[in-house]
């Protein structure tokens, strides 16, 4: 058997068991390897993530988003902490088809623009009382004014 004490002088290296290093580690310090051998080093912290480097122990902690709450009928949160997905209560790609209970359009210009090559653009002109337009449920030519429309076909 090897005595540490009496048969072991210097720095026991590390092909025969040991660090290799002779250095007293300050506080936080923990061997680290650096690819051929070992030297003391600290954790440091990184976006988000907190260290503490203290005499015998090492704390991390979360400095970033601590939990996510989502927004009634907007946003959609899976959970609040841990692997998290966000969602919409509907799919809003360019292709989804959203359905909405109302839909309130404030701009006086290019308030409705139907279709992507061939367009049917639906503007109204500065209103000076509320309006309503209904438009039936049928087929055929709908005009609202006689300026436009096909003769017979005004309403």
């Amino acid at each position: 058997a090897v005595n540490l004490t009496s048969d072991v002088t210097g720095v026991l290296p590390q092909t025969n068991g040991g660090t290799g290093i002779n250095t007293t580690p300050k506080a936080g310090q923990i061997l680290i390897g650096d690819g051929s051998g070992y030297q003391l080093g600290t954790i440091t912290a990184g976006s988000g993530i907190g260290v503490i480097n203290g005499s015998g122990t090492i704390t991390l902690s979360n400095n970033g988003v601590l939990s996510l709450t989502g927004t009634a009928n907007e946003v959609n949160v899976s959970a609040a902490t841990g692997a998290v997905t966000l969602s919409l209560p509907q799919a809003i790609a360019a292709t989804s088809t959203p359905s909405f209970s109302a839909l309130n359009l404030t701009a006086t210009t290019n308030e409705l623009v139907l279709g992507t090559v061939n367009t049917a653009t639906i503007t109204t002109a500065t209103l000076t009382s509320g309006q309503t337009y209904t438009l039936p449920n049928a087929s055929g030519t709908v005009c609202l004014s006689s300026g436009n429309c096909p003769s017979g076909k005004f309403k």
